[in-house]
């Protein structure tokens, strides 16, 4: 018999079923993780604006570019910052959105007034908001 067909051999006899572990559970109890998450932004010189829903944070869009005089904005693409919403909405501003607006998207960003993400979790220990790209 070869090395290989030994080897080969060995690993088939200890293969064993797929059998995945149980979901952890933590042991920790967390109270109030909006707070916590709040508090650790802020402490890392953030700032907090809530919105009850999706109509109500575009109005808080609204009262930052206008508060900033933003007129170049660039924005991450991913839903609900799609680039014909953007534009119709605050059509006063020069868009660049990522992956969907021609142009160098570097030398944009190198001038933009104002940046648009959106966010996939937020980390509460540290205030750590998570964007996937």
């Amino acid at each position: 018999m070869s090395a290989r067909a030994e080897i080969l051999a060995r690993l088939r006899n200890q293969a064993r079923p797929e059998v995945l572990p149980p979901a952890w559970v933590s042991g920790r109890s967390f109270a109030d993780l909006e707070e916590r998450f709040i508090a650790a932004l802020e402490a890392a010189h953030g700032e907090v604006r809530r919105a009850p829903d999706l109509e109500a944070a575009w109005g808080e869009v609204d009262a930052i570019l206008r508060q900033v005089g933003a007129a170049a904005v660039v924005a991450n693409g991913e839903p609900p910052l799609e680039e014909a919403l953007l534009r119709q909405r605050w059509p006063g501003c020069e868009w660049h959105v990522a992956g969907q607006t021609e142009g160098d998207l570097r030398a944009f960003c190198a001038r933009a007034d104002v940046g648009l993400s959106g966010a996939e979790a937020a980390l509460a220990e540290t205030g750590t908001l998570v964007v996937s790209s």
